[in-house]
């Protein structure tokens, strides 16, 4: 028994590895393969995932039992808007966005306000399926809520894609299907 156990978690271990490494080739190789590539949106990207970053470890070191995750994300955007302001000066981006074309078209406005409520009743969703539900079923609402975006997306907005940016995000979500299973996996 302690065998079939120890090839459990060899596998386990093995399928973690291989769904990072797929992971990281295809953040690696989406901006040389991006045919709309922009610095600094890879900057605003890198920026983004560093904060993300450093908010989980801040998270994982300092347990606050006395909030709740609502709360939480309240305090986190609260704090991300500021932020935000701040480091957009710096890169000129605040000055460049008085330049955006849209900036004034009702389209745009109504976009924000939809993405803003949108956001919201996500957050709303998210608070009430991570009470509800295990890690596990949590988990796999997520990706596939991003595998839903990413089908979804392209009927929205303009998107100029070749086979080799494509390639990179499906790379991507299988990466990210092999690590739940990978989770999923785990003997009692």
């Amino acid at each position: 028994m302690s065998f079939v156990l120890s090839l459990l978690q060899q596998k386990k271990r093995w399928l973690k590895v291989i769904s990072i490494c797929l992971l990281l080739l295809s953040a690696v190789n989406l901006p040389r393969y991006d045919p709309q590539f922009d610095h600094s949106g890879y900057l605003w990207a890198l920026c983004h995932l560093s904060c993300v970053g450093a908010y989980r470890v801040f998270q994982v070191h300092h347990k606050s039992t006395n909030l709740s995750y609502i709360e939480q994300q309240c305090i986190n955007y609260l704090f991300s808007v500021p932020l935000l302001g701040l480091a957009s000066h710096p890169t000129g981006d605040i000055t460049g966005a008085l330049e955006f074309p849209s900036l004034q078209s009702h389209t745009f406005h109504c976009g924000c306000c939809a993405s803003a409520l949108l956001g919201f009743l996500l957050l709303l969703a998210t608070a009430r399926l991570k009470r509800g539900l295990s890690l596990e079923y949590f988990r796999v609402w997520v990706f596939l809520s991003k595998v839903t975006a990413v089908v979804l997306s392209p009927l929205v907005f303009y998107m100029d894609f070749n086979s080799e940016s494509l390639l990179c995000v499906i790379v991507s979500h299988v990466g990210e299907a092999l690590l739940l299973y990978s989770d999923r996996e785990s003997p009692p």
